[in-house]
């Protein structure tokens, strides 16, 4: 006869197996459209942080989430938050203020929060004959739903939560507690260590031999891997120049203008609408990405399709540099279906206490 944990651990494969059976041809599911009342009502139910729907809000982008730009100390929460991990409130309030940005940025912190709450997570006596990864899967979905009502996931973001949820239903019920979580962080250091060091090493690597003595390069904004690239042409003895294009309003390019010039790379440092100004001059366009999705359409930075159309006017290549974990199984057909609504008063240098509509 079989003992009670071989049972249990057949009893688990078995499930999983019929759950992959489900979902090995499965569709990728849909993402929420705001215009559907049905489907917003539903989400409501789910927030954590208390949203107010914006007044004015734009009839072109009914479909995206339009919220008054309120901080979150001041919206309040319309659940319970005891059961939030101090991190992960910590997480949140840095991607509201954009404390934390870039999507490599924000996906670094997030694992590294993730790690924290997995290892402080443990059942309690009354619990303790709960199923171990039921419960975490559990907590772990109300932190997300909280970083979720902060700031949207980005799609490595995404893959990430995805990556350790799977790996958590892996956990066999037989095995203690301490070791599933032993075996959760240890999951979470190599994923890191895998997809963004030893990815970013070799991006560095394969994209400073495509740098050549007296190339002139263009960029936009600043992307971690495009900076990796350029300081790995400098140590190889490269000679090139960069121009840094800036696109408002978070002036991020700058910081990559005065990263490089610091490590001798001869740097040019303009706005967005000199362009097709520099671009007869340029061998190269090099830019990041925040997303790439299975059609090849590439998501990036604000002004990154206006750069690509003038270099394809002038006949210069663009190559974008990204990790793997950007990759996504979706399509998109323009910028329009799928984005993130920034706060328009970011591009106003005050307050915009004067400049609402309405006052004069």
């Amino acid at each position: 006869m079989e003992t009670t944990s071989e049972t249990v651990d057949n009893r688990h494969l078995s499930l999983l197996k019929k759950k992959v059976e489900k979902t090995k041809h499965a569709p990728p599911s849909r993402r929420i459209q705001y215009d559907d009342p049905s489907a917003v009502a539903k989400l409501k139910k789910t927030q954590i942080v208390r949203k107010k729907t914006a007044e004015r809000a734009v009839p072109l982008f009914s479909h995206l989430p339009q919220y008054e730009q309120e901080s979150i100390f001041s919206r309040g929460f319309q659940r319970d938050a005891s059961e939030l991990h101090p991190a992960v409130i910590k997480l949140g309030l840095q991607y509201a203020s954009d404390v934390i940005s870039g999507a490599s940025s924000r996906c670094l912190s997030l694992l590294d929060t993730l790690a924290l709450v997995i290892e402080s997570f443990s059942l309690s006596e009354i619990l303790e004959t709960r199923d171990y990864r039921r419960e975490l899967d559990k907590y772990i979905r109300r932190n997300i739903q909280f970083l979720t009502d902060c700031r949207p996931l980005s799609i490595s973001m995404g893959n990430c939560i995805r990556y350790i949820k799977s790996r958590i239903s892996h956990l066999s019920p037989s095995i203690p507690e301490i070791e599933n979580k032993s075996s959760l962080l240890k999951t979470i250091r190599s994923f890191r260590e895998e997809k963004f060091e030893r990815t970013e090493e070799m991006i560095a690597e394969l994209g400073a031999k495509r740098i050549r003595d007296g190339d002139t390069i263009l960029t936009l904004g600043r992307s971690s891997c495009v900076e990796e690239i350029f300081v790995k042409a400098k140590e190889c003895g490269k000679d090139f120049h960069v121009i840094v294009l800036e696109a408002r309003p978070r002036q991020e390019g700058l910081e990559l203008c005065k990263n490089l010039i610091r490590v001798g790379v001869k740097t040019d440092y303009s706005s967005l609408f000199a362009a097709s100004y520099y671009m007869r001059d340029v061998n190269l366009v090099l830019c990041g990405a925040e997303g790439l999705m299975s059609t090849g359409a590439v998501i990036s930075g604000l002004g990154t399709a206006c750069v690509a159309l003038v270099a394809k006017e002038y006949h210069v290549p663009v190559m974008i540099a990204s990790q793997t974990i950007k990759f996504s199984e979706r399509g998109h057909l323009d910028a329009i279906c799928f984005n993130e609504i920034g706060n328009p008063e970011e591009l106003v240098d005050h307050d915009g206490s004067e400049w609402r509509i309405g006052k004069r």
